[in-house]
């Protein structure tokens, strides 16, 4: 069976997870890209527009308009 994604607003208990995915799919020596930067940035925004794909528990994939992200 395949489990099917769950695709929700980002919650505070994702902070670890979603680093972890941008550190290992968009790798950043520039201090404006750290992760954790940028989600506070963007949760500061406060526009309800940040969400993460959940598989079974496993955030994937994000999605969302920080307008800070760059490479």
């Amino acid at each position: 069976m395949i489990d099917s994604v769950n695709i929700r607003q980002f919650a505070a208990h994702d902070v670890e997870n979603v680093t972890a995915l941008w550190e290992k799919t968009l790798p950043s020596s520039q201090p404006w890209n750290d992760p954790k930067a940028v989600i506070c940035r963007k949760l500061n925004v406060k526009d309800d527009l940040f969400f993460v794909d959940d598989l079974a528990g496993e955030i994937i994939a994000t999605q969302g308009r920080d307008k800070a992200r760059r490479q």
